[in-house]
């Protein structure tokens, strides 16, 4: 017998995986917690931040209560570092942009690299290219 019962932490992560902003708001809304760790130590708001073409759902989940300045326990490391790995500069302008009372630290080391000189480090010529592209338009 189904009850109708609808996991929303199932709903938020099925969203993201599908880059269903709509859904994504919804499950938020119902109760799913982005910053909520997994078995693995990862959570929703880690996967969004170190996805491509996430701005939007990284947003949504700062709106909702996830720090800019959040920090995965277990791994030590700062939700610009997940950010820096996705290489969208998108997803690190949604962090990085102004918000009253809240600066994001951007000089934490993850893995001995501040996230300034990781993106530096893993820099091609597709992404300095798209760096430059979005730069000169924003």
């Amino acid at each position: 017998m189904d009850c109708g019962f609808i996991d929303p932490q199932a709903t938020l992560s099925a969203a993201l995986a599908k880059k269903d902003i709509r859904l994504f708001v919804e499950a938020l809304d119902s109760g799913a917690q982005a910053a909520l760790q997994d078995d693995r130590h990862t959570c929703i708001y880690e996967k969004a931040l170190s996805t491509r073409g996430c701005w939007d759902f990284i947003k949504a989940c700062i709106l909702k209560g996830c720090g800019v300045n959040y920090i995965n326990q277990k791994l030590n490391k700062a939700a610009v570092s997940y950010a820096a790995d996705s290489r969208d500069p998108k997803n690190l302008a949604a962090l990085l942009r102004d918000r009253e009372g809240a600066k994001v630290r951007v000089d934490r080391k993850y893995a001995q690299l501040t996230p300034l000189n990781s993106l530096a480090k893993n820099l091609t010529e597709e992404i300095a290219s798209d760096v430059l592209h979005k730069a000169a338009f924003n």
